[in-house]
């Protein structure tokens, strides 16, 4: 009888195997619990797309390094099928948001090869020799805790059934012990399983401990320093990170026992979120005749490069996508045009990379409402958020961290920077739900002779195009944490304002036959900034771009629109505490409000 029961365990456990290396993520938690239970660790894992996230759910804060050194070596082990990278959170009981997250990027095994990384079954059963593990070097002297080793055999305890496990868990102390090189050693040779493949790791806030890995060395990483002034070296382009609420994977695990840690620094203590912003956008128009490209893909393939690598891209799209025939405007008039793309650019924005598009400006009721809600359900059935209908805030997740985005216009059909009471409103219940909050404006007179930034209304062809500087100072004075402006047209100064970047105005982006590109107007920029969790400027770089006669956007080896917007904030802003140097790299000087 015990026989039988021995046996129908061992069956379980290789069913259990077999489905964590297809890469269910039901099976591949139970092989974690199976380990990390006697810890006081509860482990819970969902798919989405190709990256699996694992959340580690105790009492206490689980500790980061080794947590995130024991899911690696099992993952890396494991080699479960359709993962391409697996996100760690560490989260206490109580709370609702985990405090550490960390992703792993695992490389895929090359198609040519005959062989797949496996685990196997017995030290006899690996018919590949040993290969000795690459050292890597760094900063990080931490020894490695008894429980890491545990990590080097939760895989193998799903092989060889209950009994390796209870062996494994009794040699595991409640309180983690530095393991000893001969114990490190001993156990690598016991084990005898292949080198671990190569990964590019994206480290969250603390660095995993260093062992024998494959794991890159954060400082090989590390850009040189400019010596002059050169166009940024393009970012490799990664999968995006899908934006999972870790407490949508299951319910909060309660009554775990407490397990000894060591408590991270402040949450997210050195996350960054990345957000990279472009200004008007007109991709040609099919009314009231066709100004459309025969190629659409020219419109954006020369910058797209330089909009890759960001967290967020966002632009201002001034144009409609619909294919509603009636405009609501006058177009028999000067100066008064309706812009009209088909529905299918939503599809090519996407594929650019754009993740939240504004449609708060003066063309998206070109095609009355009818055609403003077909833009608005196009955007979002390509995959992007729409931000731009009267007292819309757009929410999303990145990093664990959220971002609310909100959209004016000087029109009243949108939130309108002439409102300042509603707009103070809107930020003050965005920053309720909201960590970082990002405020679009398009607004301001527009053309050459509008480039500076002065505190008063801005008049252009009889509209009140608001007061920008007095609206962005409101809007961060309430709660807001970066402001992007764009509507006139040309590029403006920067400011830094209580320690938040304002940039007030991105100017042209992409105009396909409909936009001046003379002189100044075709000096754009590709806006890179990087900000701390509570919404801090900490670094921020210009991308120049310069828009043919066409106005198809291009690298600028000039630095034209660098140039510009260094000499408009030395006038507009002679004390702002931003520096902005010749390569376009923008810095804090110090903390000044």
């Amino acid at each position: 009888m015990v026989t039988q029961v021995k046996q129908v365990t061992q069956v379980t456990q290789q069913s259990v195997l077999s489905l964590a290396k297809q890469g269910d993520p039901d099976a591949i938690a139970t092989l974690i619990n199976q380990v990390v239970s006697k810890k006081g660790l509860t482990a819970i894992a969902k798919t989405k797309g190709n990256c699996l996230h694992i959340v580690l759910v105790a009492d206490r804060v689980p500790n980061q390094a080794s947590c995130v050194r024991f899911v690696y070596d099992g993952i890396a082990r494991l080699n479960p099928k359709y993962i391409d990278s697996v996100r760690i959170y560490g989260r206490r009981t109580d709370q609702k948001w985990p405090t550490w997250t960390e992703l792993l990027e695992l490389q895929q095994p090359d198609s040519t090869s005959t062989t797949s990384p496996t685990v196997p079954l017995s030290p006899t059963a690996d018919p590949h020799p040993k290969h000795k593990p690459v050292k890597i070097k760094t900063k990080y002297r931490k020894k490695i805790p008894l429980l890491l080793l545990g990590s080097i055999c939760w895989v193998l305890v799903a092989a060889v059934g209950f009994v390796v496990r209870a062996k494994m868990d009794s040699q595991a102390p409640t309180t983690p012990q530095p393991a000893t090189p001969a114990q490190e050693q001993a156990l690598e040779t016991s084990a005898k399983l292949q080198p671990l493949p190569k990964t590019n790791q994206k480290i969250g806030t603390v660095p995993p401990p260093p062992i024998k890995s494959p794991l890159s060395s954060p400082a090989a990483n590390k850009p040189a320093a400019n010596t002059s002034p050169k166009l940024p070296s393009l970012p490799i382009k990664t999968q995006p990170q899908p934006s999972v609420q870790p407490n949508s994977v299951a319910a909060p695990i309660q009554n775990l026992p407490a397990i000894p840690t060591t408590e991270p620094p402040s949450i997210n203590a050195a996350t960054t979120i990345t957000i990279k912003a472009v200004g008007d956008i007109v991709p040609g128009s099919n009314f009231p005749n066709n100004r459309l490209p025969s190629n659409v893909k020219q419109l954006f393939q020369n910058v797209k490069p330089y909009l890759q690598g960001a967290d967020i891209l966002f632009g201002n799209f001034e144009s409609t996508l619909t294919n509603y025939p009636r405009t609501s405007k006058d177009t028999s008039r000067a100066m008064v045009h309706a812009f009209r793309n088909p529905p299918t650019y939503a599809n090519l924005l996407k594929e650019t990379g754009f993740d939240v598009l504004s449609v708060a400006n003066n063309h998206s009721f070109d095609f009355s409402t009818v055609g403003f809600a077909d833009t608005m359900k196009n955007i979002q059935n390509a995959g992007m958020t729409p931000v731009g209908k009267k007292n819309q805030i757009a929410y999303m997740n990145v990093k664990n961290i959220r971002i609310g985005f909100i959209a004016f216009s000087h029109l009243p059909l949108h939130n309108s920077v002439n409102d300042i009471a509603s707009a103070k409103a809107l930020v003050l219940e965005a920053k309720k739900n909201a960590d970082v909050v990002v405020i679009s404006f398009h607004a301001g007179a527009e053309g050459t002779g509008a480039m500076h930034v002065k505190n008063r209304q801005e008049n252009f062809y009889g509209e009140n195009r608001g007061n920008v500087l007095l609206f962005s100072r409101t809007m961060i004075d309430n709660g807001a944490d970066l402001v992007l402006g764009h509507g006139p047209h040309v590029a403006r100064a920067m400011e830094l304002y209580k320690g938040k970047l304002i940039a007030y105005s991105l100017g042209n982006f992409v105009g396909y036959k409909s936009l001046s590109t003379w002189g100044a107007l075709g000096q754009s920029l590709i806006l890179e900034v990087q900000v701390n969790p509570e919404g801090d400027f900490v670094s921020g770089r210009i991308i120049p771009v310069q828009l043919d006669r066409r106005g198809i956007p291009y690298p600028d080896k000039q630095f034209r629109s660098v140039h510009l917007i260094r000499n408009l904030t030395k006038i507009d802003f002679p004390n702002t505490p931003l520096k902005i140097d010749s390569n376009g790299k923008i810095s804090k000087l110090g903390v000044r409000d």
